[in-house]
């Protein structure tokens, strides 16, 4: 707990030396409701299936780097919902203020909501694989 404190009061000297403009906090403000309606519509409707097009003018060495890319970034690097410290910090500052509370259910929604955009991720690989096997690029 202290050393968050003296973290933040470390911080303060660089926060203070640069303002934020009114119109910088509105473009901020304006692209964070447009990421929270986005998550409602995903929240709401569930990821959108579609079906994999194959991309077009790749060879076999493109397709293969494309999808090595998004299975790299498909990969779940994020620590289970238990072992992040913010909820921890969150459990353990509720212990005296209870709405730190508050902030455990977001940390469960945004976990969701990230596993639910992950399906676009495997149709584009599914896509690459697609186009792979058109191409044949299996052989040697």
């Amino acid at each position: 707990m202290t050393t968050l404190l003296f973290t933040l009061l470390a911080h303060l000297p660089a926060l203070a030396a640069s303002p934020v403009t009114g119109e910088q906090i509105t473009d901020l403000a304006t692209d964070f409701v447009t990421a929270r309606l986005t998550d409602a519509r995903l929240l709401l409707r569930g990821p959108d299936l579609q079906m994999p097009e194959p991309p077009p003018g790749l060879d076999c060495m493109e397709l293969y780097n494309q999808r090595q890319r998004l299975i790299n970034e498909r990969l779940n690097r994020r620590v289970t919902f238990w072992d992040d410290p913010r909820t921890r910090a969150a459990i353990a500052i509720g212990t005296i203020w209870t709405p730190a509370f508050y902030t455990v259910p977001y940390l469960g929604l945004g976990g969701h909501l990230r596993t639910q955009r992950s399906v676009n991720h495997q149709t584009e690989i599914d896509a690459s694989r697609i186009a792979s096997a058109q191409l044949r690029c299996f052989e040697r």
